[in-house]
């Protein structure tokens, strides 16, 4: 009975280890023409040696030891002298006890260490390196990384999402969107030999406390810094433009702006000042809520100065507008001086654009919804003419249809039931007819 059972259950077991383990697994071979791999089990070591660059893998294209992270550990890899790139996605997903890599490596390629759990936590790039690709260690474990001086250019993503906390930054040129988004990095980042950077870099770095840039960045992109912990901030001239939201929700507590900054782009900046703040001569553009202080610290703003946005200087308690602004958004901040005269709350009205030019105001309001204390006593008011809309009760309109809320229609709010027009709020530029003529 026994040696029945046993005659039916090794079968069985040698078809399973078949599968887990395929019969073309070879222990060695080569990669192109130039370079070749063993694999020895008995160490659990991967070696790689030859001339020239990694050719690389992909998931249809998988390189040849894959099998064995599979199926059997490599825990050791020793790339040899003379291989010049670490080839895309080489070693992908793999644990590794160690890494060993050659100082003629120049290149790590796009996603090569892609979401490997390095177990000592640490690596060190060789001297030669001077760039790392896209996703190259893209959701990898790793803690610390020392980088040569020789690194010019991180890949986008290249450390997405990694529990990176220390790396040396001070001689890189340039670094892609997304390289260290969620990554983990602590204390304030040396940027200065920086020329380049890509949206959202190191988007949600909380730990990051402080950045120092040199002078040959002149942009920083839309979210390049978001949600991180910038507490202090110090721009040089040579930065023209601040993206998109690109401080957003920084506890920023110290700016300083400096000449030759030209633009503060949306929500650019989220900040509590301590100090008053003066802006540059050279500013000439603040979008929609590009400068928002929580403290309602008082900004006094440059002559040159030509475009405010809404809200573009959020909360602050005195707000001086220069004769050189023609375009200011509502709700531009909380109180403002026009011309040198107070203007009133922002909060009095709701929506709408003011044109200003010299001592005119070109605006959608009556003058008497702007202040009662005659401080618009030597300003010209000129009305804009509305635009009047005409709609008509029952008639059949192509938006979407809602019997309990009021819908926007061309900006104005209307009631529709099943896509008929049935009721209207009131508003100035809208005339509501009861019959439909022809």
């Amino acid at each position: 009975m026994v040696k029945r059972i046993l005659s039916v259950f090794l079968p069985i077991v040698l078809l399973v280890s078949l599968l887990a383990f395929p019969a073309d697994a070879a222990t060695s071979g080569f990669l192109g023409n130039n370079i070749r791999w063993s694999y020895n089990s008995n160490t659990h070591t991967l070696t790689i040696t030859g001339t020239g660059d990694m050719p690389d893998s992909y998931e249809h294209n998988m390189a040849p030891w894959r099998y064995y992270s599979d199926c059997k550990p490599i825990d050791h890899v020793v790339v040899g002298e003379g291989i010049t790139r670490i080839g895309s996605e080489a070693f992908e997903h793999m644990t590794l006890q160690s890494i060993q890599l050659p100082s003629t490596l120049k290149t790590i390629g796009d996603g090569s260490f892609e979401r490997v759990t390095f177990e000592s936590g640490t690596l060190t790039i060789p001297s030669k390196v001077t760039t790392i690709e896209a996703g190259a260690f893209k959701e990898a474990k790793l803690t610390s990384l020392h980088l040569p001086a020789s690194v010019q250019s991180i890949g986008g993503s290249a450390f997405y999402n990694t529990p990176l906390q220390t790396i040396n930054l001070e001689n890189v040129k340039s670094i892609g969107s997304n390289a260290f988004y969620n990554a983990s990095l602590v204390g304030t980042l040396d940027l200065t030999n920086l020329e380049y950077l890509g949206q959202h870099a190191f988007d949600r770095c909380l730990k990051v406390t402080g950045v120092q840039f040199g002078t040959k960045l002149t942009e920083i992109p839309a979210w390049a810094f978001y949600w991180t912990g910038i507490f202090s901030l110090d721009l040089p001239g040579s930065i023209r433009s601040v993206g998109q939201e690109a401080f957003w929700s920084c506890p920023i507590h110290t700016l300083k702006l400096h000449e030759g900054l030209e633009y503060v782009g949306r929500y650019a900046f989220t900040m509590s000042l301590y100090e008053e703040l003066e802006l540059p001569s050279s500013l000439r553009s603040i979008d929609t809520g590009g400068l928002s202080d929580h403290n309602a610290q008082s900004v006094y703003l440059n002559e040159g100065l030509d475009m405010l946005g809404v809200a573009a200087i959020g909360w602050q308690r005195v707000l001086t507008i220069p004769s050189t602004v023609t375009m200011v958004g509502p709700r531009s901040n909380e109180t403002l001086i026009v011309l040198g005269r107070p203007f009133g709350s922002a909060s009095d009205y709701a929506g709408g654009g003011i044109w200003i030019e010299g001592n005119t105001f070109y605006t959608w309001y009556p003058k008497d919804q702007w202040g009662s204390y005659g401080e618009f006593d030597n300003v010209e008011f000129r009305m804009l003419e509305p635009e009047t809309t005409v709609m008509y009760v029952g008639q059949s309109l192509p938006v979407e249809s809602d019997a309990s809320e009021y819908q926007i229609l061309d900006g104005r709010r209307v009631k529709l039931e099943n896509g008929i027009l049935t009721a209207v709020k009131p508003c100035a530029d809208v005339l509501i007819e009861t019959n439909q003529e022809g």
